[in-house]
């Protein structure tokens, strides 16, 4: 199964209303640019923060494109199939030349600037970290990271239209309740505080990374909340 049934970006919906989300079960998604240029994005916020995080050796042949903006340069997919044969550490010139634009380029390097000052000091991190309650309720969060009693759990978001809410944000909610279920278990029963990092930098006129905390007792509660959902929609 490639995509969750009860999918973590949707969690608003299907918190609020399992039955209408239900009836929609098996409608497949359609992708677009502006989904394939995040993704991209996406692909290289974590190949870099990775492979500055970890000190990976950098691969020195690695493929070059020139400018790539979104109106001139390559389908995204064809660039994250270079980006993959990567394989290693890229550095900020292959973020700017692989980004879908500029604005795009930066905003990647903005995220991964905060990322790795939370992983810097980090017990235990994850970057594009895979997450799962059970088989019908999994996903992958940006960014995960647990230092002592607190828990950060980054989203990059790079749309430009659509303001993106921090406070009490389903998606992120959900997944600091899934990364509970599957990160060490020494290190998460240690957890007291949950801070939800939304990093939007291409919104205009708005902070470019809102944060949101909360008491692990608020995820626990959700956590139930969205079991109750999930057995909703299935009667």
């Amino acid at each position: 199964m490639t995509h969750a049934v009860f999918s973590p970006s949707a969690a608003k919906r299907w918190i609020a209303c399992p039955g209408s989300f239900a009836a929609n079960l098996g409608v497949e998604s359609t992708s677009s640019k502006y989904a394939d240029d995040g993704t991209l994005a996406h692909d290289l916020a974590a190949q870099y923060i990775e492979g500055t995080a970890r000190h990976i050796k950098a691969n020195t042949n690695a493929p070059r494109t020139g400018n790539t903006r979104a109106d001139t340069g390559p389908p995204a997919h064809d660039l994250r199939q270079q980006l993959r044969a990567i394989k290693s550490k890229i550095t900020v010139q292959q973020v700017k030349d692989l980004a879908p634009s500029p604005e795009h380029a930066a905003a990647i390097l903005t995220y991964a600037e905060f990322a790795k000052g939370l992983i810097a000091k980090a017990d235990w991190f994850g970057v594009e970290a895979k997450v799962r309650w059970n088989d019908e309720l999994f996903g992958t969060a940006d960014l995960l990271a647990v230092t002592g009693d607190v828990m950060d759990v980054g989203d990059l978001k790079t749309g430009a239209g659509v303001y993106v809410d921090h406070v009490e944000n389903a998606q992120m909610l959900t997944y600091a309740f899934l990364a509970l279920s599957t990160i060490p278990r020494d290190i998460a029963l240690k957890v007291k505080t949950v801070n939800a990092h939304v990093i939007q930098p291409l919104f205009p006129g708005a902070q470019p990374i809102r944060t949101w905390s909360c008491d692990i007792k608020v995820v626990l509660e959700w956590g139930q909340a969205l079991q109750r959902a999930m057995a909703a929609a299935k009667e």
